[in-house]
């Protein structure tokens, strides 16, 4: 090391320390008080933000339920299963269409076809909840109802036929004819998830769950919207305190994909409800109470 105490000697204590014995001690003692210094620090320093972490997390939760508690208490939030709230909850109104009360096209019937077709469903897709009975609708319609009518070989059972004069047909029409438009399967529909329920003995508590409707839909082309034209099918008030789509015909895929994450109040697709109806009320802005036919009889 003789050129280091030639030339570079003010840099030998700080590559092998103190050069006397004396001061090599003194020096690494010194050296490990302050390791040992620093390191208690760090670890009481690691110690506190572990606490403080801890602590932030639970004010954060506890942040967290009391906005929760504000919401609701502010919202009064109902139960999904509270049928005056959900009864209640939009203006009822009279509803004549085509020619008679909306509800009574729903009005219950035991129809074997319907049971037929609602054991099947729930054996082939399994449902663990009511939602998942209704959401199992939406599958049964994208595998089994054929949406394109120019399609003349096709493997699905059932055909959209759209037809030049509003007729709702009855449940047992529709499975005859093997075919139908959006309000014929929206009716198929509403027996068929009524009867679902009611095999798993749980209509009569959830039976104010599940509306038909008649809506304007839009369609989507490079996402901007567009007018498609009026539509029917069903609703859904799904356990998260939101109504869902439960389609019929060209908007089944969707549906499914939606359910459960994108409410129909939020969706760009569906803009105008009409009116909606269960087997309790005709829910509308409007008393509809004079049918079409009488209607053009008055001043057509």
């Amino acid at each position: 090391m003789a050129w280091i105490d030639g030339k570079l000697g003010w840099l030998e204590p700080y590559l092998n320390g103190p050069r006397h014995k004396k001061e090599r001690y003194e020096y690494k003692k010194e050296r490990d008080e302050l390791y040992l210094a620093a390191s208690t620090q760090n670890s009481v320093l690691n110690q506190l933000n572990l606490k403080l972490n801890t602590v932030n997390s639970q004010l954060d939760k506890k942040n967290e339920k009391i906005k929760m508690l504000e919401i609701k208490a502010k919202e009064k939030l109902p139960s999904v299963f509270d049928d005056k709230y959900w009864n209640s909850k939009f203006p009822t109104a009279i509803v004549k269409y085509p020619h008679k009360d909306v509800t009574s096209h729903i009005k219950f019937k035991e129809i074997k076809g319907i049971y037929n077709l609602a054991t099947e469903i729930l054996e082939e897709y399994n449902p663990k909840t009511v939602d998942d009975v209704a959401n199992s609708w939406n599958k049964w319609c994208v595998k089994n109802i054929e949406t394109q009518t120019r399609k003349v070989n096709t493997k699905k059972r059932f055909k959209y036929f759209s037809e030049s004069k509003e007729v709702w047909r009855t449940p047992e029409q529709t499975l005859k004819l093997m075919y139908g438009d959006c309000d014929d399967f929206m009716i198929l529909g509403y027996f068929v998830i009524r009867k679902m329920l009611m095999l798993l003995n749980q209509w009569e508590r959830n039976s104010h769950r599940l509306l038909c409707q008649v809506v304007f839909v839009f369609s989507s082309a490079k996402r901007l919207p567009r007018p498609s034209g009026w539509h029917a099918n069903l609703l859904w008030i799904h356990s998260d305190l939101n109504y869902y789509t439960l389609e019929t015909t060209y908007h089944a895929n969707k549906s499914v994909s939606n359910f459960g994450k994108l409410p129909q109040k939020i969706n760009p697709m569906y803009q105008l409800i009409d009116f909606t109806f269960n087997g309790h009320s005709a829910f509308s802005l409007y008393n509809l109470e004079m049918s079409s036919h009488e209607y053009k009889k008055k001043y057509e």
